[in-house]
């Protein structure tokens, strides 16, 4: 789960085996009926597919807008009609103050010992869930350097890993290129950021370049520094 443009909007993005017909499906909380998910009175959103690095598995990146604020939704991925089994939850907040967690180089892999790092991740992001300081934050800007090796797919799926509790598909991400993540194509097939410029672009086919999104009353831009034009 990704920023979006404004508040109204979520970006997203998933793996499937499948290499087309992929949807995000989205639905108020309160239309539910026990723990089916409320296909009849759910927006259904396209997605645009991409070959990963890997050639095996293809990304699926969807925005779905209209959202209004301090709501719960649910939501779920799939391709070609076969949806994801479990149903995500997640809440937009309210206009006006908000509150945000900054991280800086959770850098996945670089201890050596990648089950260690995820493990420590996994610490800082149950904060999120566990410390009442936290529990209202509205996303999660990450300054760059989420893994080691911006080619390995098991750095990435560490970063992203999904378990009882955790925030990665209820609390959007905001992400930063680091100079560890612009190797290879990873970063853009995981992450999918509004308003991306061609400036900023490094030219190796991943850090697309600089970006922008506005929360409530404030922009906020976020620079490539992996790009060292000055006029750009």
């Amino acid at each position: 789960l990704t920023i979006g443009a404004t508040p109204s909007e979520l970006n997203l993005t998933w793996y499937s085996l499948a290499t087309e017909g992929g949807q995000v499906q989205f639905a108020k909380k309160s239309d539910m009926t026990g723990d089916a998910f409320p296909e009849e009175k759910a927006e259904t959103f396209e997605a645009v597919e991409t070959l990963t690095q890997g050639k095996v598995y293809t990304s699926n990146q969807a925005t779905v807008s209209g959202l209004e604020e301090d709501t719960e939704y649910v939501y779920r991925v799939g391709n070609n009609g076969i949806w994801s089994e479990q149903v995500y939850a997640t809440k937009t907040k309210s206009s006006g103050d908000f509150s945000f967690i900054f991280a800086g180089d959770p850098q996945l892999g670089s201890s050596g010992d990648l089950d260690a790092d995820k493990d420590g991740w996994r610490n800082t992001l149950n904060l999120i869930q566990q410390d009442p300081l936290f529990s209202e934050v509205s996303f999660i800007q990450n300054a760059g350097d989420h893994v080691e090796a911006g080619t390995s797919e098991l750095q990435y799926d560490a970063y992203l890993a999904n378990y009882d509790g955790s925030p990665v598909y209820s609390v959007p991400f905001a992400t930063a290129v680091g100079n560890h993540d612009y190797k290879g194509t990873a970063y853009n097939t995981h992450f999918n950021l509004p308003n991306v410029s061609q400036l900023g672009d490094c030219g190796e086919g991943n850090a697309n370049g600089d970006y922008y999104y506005v929360y409530n009353n404030s922009l906020f831009l976020v620079i490539n520094s992996n790009n060292q034009s000055t006029a750009e």
